[in-house]
């Protein structure tokens, strides 16, 4: 279901496209699956989409800067900002959910990954945050079309799961 949302009309296809729709991120956290946290992640989600048949919302983003760090970057030169870290959220509903089916109780995965590979280290897993540190992080106010009382649930939320597939979902998410 997730996968037809970019492609529900010309315009939803148009905007993946847009460079507003880019995130800066170093080559090493998007590599491969072994090596890169960032790929690795985007690997489990579309394992759950391809054969767990769940849905996933994702917003992703980055905050802090590395400008000062990489001055002769062509990116840094052209006025855009390369990110301290790099953010991840996603909102994962079981076969046959819909966004109506969003309850206080959905599993939601925050990770915040440091765009730097001298601070990067193990699984995804071990950078998770709740949404509300993203948001104290970031000045954002994320899934905000929710329900308050369902938002400041799954803000306060920490997934603390597994990085398998193959074993998802039987930890506390």
């Amino acid at each position: 279901m997730a996968r037809e949302l970019r492609n529900r009309t010309p315009k939803d296809q148009l905007a993946t496209y847009f460079t507003s729709n880019l995130l800066p991120h170093e080559k090493f956290t998007n590599e491969n699956e072994e090596n890169g946290m960032w790929r690795s992640l985007e690997v489990f989600n579309k394992r759950l989409v391809d054969n767990k048949n769940w849905s996933i919302y994702t917003i992703a983003g980055g905050f802090g800067s590395l400008n000062n760090s990489f001055p002769n970057n062509p990116l840094v030169q052209n006025g855009v900002n390369i990110p301290e870290s790099i953010w991840q959220v996603n909102l994962l509903l079981k076969p046959g959910q819909d966004l109506v089916d969003i309850t206080a109780d959905t599993t939601v995965i925050g990770v915040v990954l440091p765009n730097d590979p001298a601070r990067q280290s193990g699984s995804w897993v071990q950078h998770t945050k709740s949404i509300g540190y993203i948001e104290e992080k970031t000045g954002l106010s994320l899934l905000s079309n929710l329900p308050e009382e369902v938002r400041n649930a799954l803000k306060g939320k920490e997934y603390s799961g597994t990085d398998r597939v193959e074993d998802f979902p039987s930890a506390s998410a």
